[in-house]
């Protein structure tokens, strides 16, 4: 459902969703009044609304207010979505500068920024400098390889070499050391866990 979601949803609509997440997810008329959003005009505005609830991206309250709904929530903020997933999912929507990125997504910039150098690294995404009035402000867009493993690590068909990028084996050898804290007898637990993973280093060789 989030594939399809991605496949529409705009810049537009993010800074409606974004709204609403920042008024505790219900926003009204008068939130949009006294945003950025007022440029639109009366008319652009009820057709931006209409469209996000038809597609269940908000839903209408009794009182006339708006609620962002769990589908939109998901996009951006789903919590068994990885960081550089939600990275990916945001620049595909639009590009946003080093600042912003942490802000929208609700997470540290030192984490953020180590996210962001990776797939920097691995050419998902490209880094530009943009100068502002006296500042130089970092602008991040996505590339069509980083579209393409968006997509994949929306599926269970994750390639061999994103293994690492998504932390696997780290979590493997964290599965490890909680078992053997334990003192517990785990010896054909950690025997499989041995096994699975040489077999996701052997993918990465």
């Amino acid at each position: 459902m989030v594939k399809t979601v991605m496949e529409k949803i705009g810049p537009l609509d993010l800074e409606i969703i974004l709204l609403g997440m920042a008024k505790d997810g219900t926003f009204d008329e008068g939130d949009i009044a006294g945003s950025n959003l007022k440029r639109l005009g009366v008319g652009r505005t009820l057709d931006l609304l209409a469209s996000l609830k038809e597609r269940d991206l908000i839903d209408m309250n009794t009182d006339g207010s708006f609620s962002v709904t769990d589908l939109a929530r998901s996009v951006l903020w789903d919590k068994s979505l990885s960081a550089q997933g939600k990275i990916l999912r945001l620049l595909e929507i639009r590009p946003c500068s080093s600042e912003e990125i942490p802000k929208i997504l609700e997470m540290t910039p030192e984490k953020i920024f180590d996210e962001m150098e990776r797939l920097r690294r691995n050419s998902l995404v490209l880094m530009s400098p943009l100068r502002v009035e006296e500042s130089l402000v970092k602008m991040y867009e996505i590339l069509p390889e980083g579209i393409e493993a968006g997509k994949k690590t929306e599926s269970d068909d994750v390639p061999d070499a994103q293994w690492k990028q998504h932390g696997i084996l780290d979590l493997v050898d964290e599965i490890v050391a909680d078992i053997k804290a334990t003192g517990s007898d785990m010896e054909p637990a950690l025997g499989k866990l041995d096994r699975l993973r040489k077999r996701l280093e052997s993918n990465l060789s």
